[in-house]
């Protein structure tokens, strides 16, 4: 939600989530804020909710799989930012919509949820993200460690390399720190391309984002062994930048990383990549056009196979059966991911559960019913013949609750119960240094959990160290329904420094989460000194 008129919109709707050590607690206090990780508790409620999960969304093996191969070939994931089949069918990708004729495509594609990092966590993990809490998996992951296996690891062990690589900066959504967690041997990110390389304000281009992937193919190879190498792009997302051409609107950013993505691909296969590479081209969330209820959900899945199979596969899948697809590809059984394979035949359908926070609503699909529950309480019931964006839905009027039970247990699976990490948590964080003062270079807030009545005093003082760019501090209270009301903002000029006491009370009879929210370029860098946290008597 913007709150600056000083900042573009794009830099004001993804936080990283970070907290600091150095407390230094005052008089009247009531409870210490404790630096102890409740790792026992975390793991606990991940056990109780990982088994429920298993019985509502088992592994399938169908009837078999309907494809034979016997090589060991590389993988490489191309993520392309808020791609949807929504974009195909404008036609704002022409190449890529003539590779999907050409290929295997997977016709009905549901991402879960927006967000990249929900969306990220999905493909990697084979499971679903928090489709209700705002608690998010990958920032859990950040926190506490490692909770799921993932896809990069099981290719590890299987003597796959596993790469990941992006145009923005790795910290942004706390990557280079959760993917690690799942596996991955190498995260790269902005922060790692030579300095001469072009850069927009995420980063770097798609254009940039592939010549150095061609870089890196060729540093794999060298290396013999088999590959996996997942790459995610940036110029598609808000504001929709490139570092060598004016975009002015999404669809000149859908056709600009069209173009790039053509030429990335005819590149590989100049170099005979195409024989020994499966080669999938997906999406981390949808930046839909709100036209359709499924707008914002459906994505793309398009192969590109070494044996160049073409084929269009009618069963509706989901970002988190591509672990297990991929693994069933490659022929290994040692793995724990869920679901369905692409390369598997089903006779029967299966519910489908997906959300979008921005809409603020969670969905269940079922025997042609769409079944829409609303974070406010709200429910609704549509009539959808096909998961398609030209099929007009129906409201249903006598709705069925049982529909409506199913996607509440679901979710309570998925989403593990974690609403828990409301509760005061201080992170550890490397970049703290010994004389108490954190350098920060991106977005971020500080956060800490409230109960009725609880009266929080925060001070600390803010440098911003950018020469031209201002920041904006201010001050949001969260409750578990999601409602929001900001503070008034502080607007910290370039090159100038300030205190801050603020005294904050909760005003509701529930958790509530008081964040500190900082909102900068990613280039930036702000300074955060003798912080002070402390709860005390209302």
């Amino acid at each position: 939600i913007p709150v600056s008129s000083i900042l573009p919109d794009w830099m004001q709707e993804n936080w990283i989530l970070f907290n600091v050590k150095n407390l230094l607690l005052l008089k009247k206090i009531k409870k210490k804020i404790h630096l102890r990780k409740d790792v026992a508790l975390f793991q606990e409620k991940l056990k109780v909710a990982d088994k429920a999960y298993a019985q509502l969304r088992p592994k399938e093996e169908g009837r078999g799989k309907w494809i034979k191969q016997d090589q060991k070939p590389n993988i490489l994931l191309i993520v392309v930012e808020g791609l949807g089949e929504v974009h195909l069918k404008k036609g704002w990708l022409p190449h890529l919509s003539r590779r999907k004729s050409e290929n295997l495509a997977v016709k009905t594609f549901l991402t879960h949820q927006r967000n990249t990092n929900r969306g990220l966590y999905s493909l990697y993990s084979g499971k679903h993200p928090n489709l209700v809490s705002q608690s998010v998996k990958p920032d859990l992951v950040a926190q506490y460690g490692k909770m799921d296996t993932g896809l990069a690891e099981v290719l590890v062990k299987n003597d796959y390399r596993a790469v990941y690589l992006q145009g923005a900066p790795s910290v942004f959504m706390c990557k280079d720190r959760f993917l690690p967690q799942l596996g991955f041997e190498e995260v790269i990110g902005e922060e790692k391309f030579p300095k001469e390389v072009p850069r927009i304000k995420w980063g770097v281009d798609d254009q940039q984002l592939y010549k150095l992937s061609v870089s890196k193919i060729d540093e794999l190879v060298a290396q013999k062994n088999p590959w996996f190498l997942s790459l995610l792009t940036v110029t598609t997302h808000h504001p929709i930048e490139a570092s060598n051409k004016v975009l002015k609107n999404l669809e000149d950013g859908f056709r600009y990383a069209d173009e790039e993505l053509e030429i990335f691909l005819n590149e590989l296969e100049a170099k005979g990549l195409f024989e020994s590479t499966l080669i999938c081209i997906t999406s981390d969330e949808v930046a839909g056009d709100g036209e359709h209820v499924l707008s914002e959900n459906l994505g793309t899945m398009i192969m590109l196979t070494p044996d160049k199979l073409k084929n269009e596969i009618t069963h509706p899948f989901t970002q988190s059966d591509v672990a297990f697809s991929l693994c069933d590809y490659l022929n290994i059984d040692d793995h724990p991911f869920l679901g369905r394979s692409f390369f598997r035949t089903y006779d029967t359908e299966r519910p489908l559960y997906f959300a979008s926070i921005f809409q603020q609503k969670s969905f269940l699909y079922q025997k042609q019913q769409l079944f829409i529950q609303y974070y406010s309480g709200k429910q609704e019931m549509l009539n959808l013949e096909r998961l398609d964006l030209l099929t007009p839905p129906t409201i249903v009027k006598e709705m069925i609750p049982q529909g409506f039970q199913q996607l509440d247990e679901f979710v309570s699976a998925s989403d593990r119960g974690l609403d828990f990490l409301t509760t005061p948590i201080i992170m550890d964080l490397k970049e703290i240094s010994p004389d108490g003062e954190l350098v920060v270079k991106s977005p971020g807030f500080i956060k800490v959990g409230l109960k009725k009545g609880e009266k929080v005093i925060l001070k600390f003082e803010g440098e911003n160290r950018h020469a031209d760019a201002p920041l904006v501090v201010n001050w949001l209270i969260q409750d578990m329904k999601h409602k929001r009301s900001f503070k008034p903002n502080v607007i910290l000029l370039p090159g100038s420094s300030e205190g801050f006491d603020k005294v904050f009370v909760s005003p509701g009879d529930s958790w509530y989460d008081l964040s500190i929210r900082v909102m900068a370029n990613n280039n930036n860098e702000w300074v955060l000194r003798n912080l002070q946290i402390s709860m005390v008597e209302d």
